[in-house]
């Protein structure tokens, strides 16, 4: 499609899950940490897992720089992973906004995320000095969110409620767009659909299952995701309803998320069989996906 694609980590662990190796190996041009280009002055703001999100910016831009030196007449589809926010969420205290004296994992939490907010004028600052990215469209998303006690667990990866899941989704253009909020539950799974409606790409063949949020979504439609942890659960909301499967135990929780937000009341014996019939089959198809991508049955390595 003509895109020089690019990934820039804030971390300097780049094949976590052997992520580098599959971005590699399905077609991305570049790929590396932007820890390579930090400088001196950027100690200050050096955090656990990487630096603060205002130095990544900087330093990806100046980077970009240079890579759009040697590729001047190619667009970029760039894909940027911040790790301000990743736990602890420790920060140093001059930079906390919510309270300077945080003591509990809640007040180290808001204060990253108020950070994380604040950054976000350096990027549009950075991205607006730029002719070659002036008619950028920018998506702001997370790959997952993180619990605060709400089931009394404070790590994502072991957990199956919304608090593990619900992430943002931001999609910025042109001034001309107007504004649109999505009621209808939605993945990262319509990204890459949306992004091909978007730029009014078709007939391009892939194997993305997602739908287009640029249309008119079903609110019955299913949405699936996926807890590794804990043996491995299955989570498909359709509708107000979402059931949870423990693929090691097949123990079942189901609630609606609309009359109980916080999960508290299982219905799972109350389930009907028009309900449970396409549960199963959406969960059978998340399997089978599954033993597809296992058995490498999506991509011919031979194109």
């Amino acid at each position: 499609m003509g895109y020089r694609s690019i990934q820039s980590k804030a971390s300097s662990i780049t094949n976590f899950d052997n992520f580098q190796k599959f971005m590699q190996a399905n077609g991305m041009d570049k790929f590396y940490s932007i820890t390579k280009y930090l400088k001196p002055e950027d100690e200050a703001e050096m955090f656990d897992w990487g630096p603060s999100d205002q130095v990544f910016y900087k330093r990806f831009f100046e980077s970009l720089d240079n890579d759009q030196a040697k590729h001047p007449t190619q667009p970029y589809f760039a894909l940027l992973a911040t790790i301000a926010t990743h736990m602890p969420f420790e920060i140093p205290e001059s930079m906390r906004l919510y309270k300077k004296d945080a003591q509990t994992f809640e007040e180290h939490y808001i204060n990253s995320l108020m950070l994380v907010d604040a950054h976000f004028k350096v990027f549009f600052d950075e991205l607006a000095k730029r002719d070659y990215l002036k008619n950028s469209i920018v998506i702001i998303t997370g790959d997952h969110s993180y619990p605060m006690g709400g089931h009394g667990y404070y790590r994502q990866e072991i957990g199956y409620y919304d608090e593990m899941f619900k992430v943002p989704f931001v999609m910025i253009g042109p001034k001309e767009w107007a504004g649109r909020e999505i009621q209808a539950p939605a993945s990262h799974m319509d990204v890459a659909p949306t992004i091909l409606d978007l730029l009014d790409i078709e007939h391009v063949t892939h194997h993305f299952q997602g739908s287009s949020l640029l249309g008119e979504l079903s609110p019955t439609r299913p949405v699936t995701v996926v807890q590794h942890g804990r043996g491995g659960v299955i989570v498909v909301r359709i509708g107000n309803k979402k059931i949870m499967r423990h693929l090691k135990t097949d123990k079942e929780e189901l609630y609606d998320v609309v009359a109980d937000p916080d999960e508290r009341h299982n219905l799972i014996r109350q389930i009907s069989s028009a309900d449970r019939a396409r549960f199963d089959e959406v969960i059978k198809q998340a399997l089978l996906n599954q033993a597809l991508i296992e058995h490498n049955q999506i991509w011919d390595e031979r194109q």
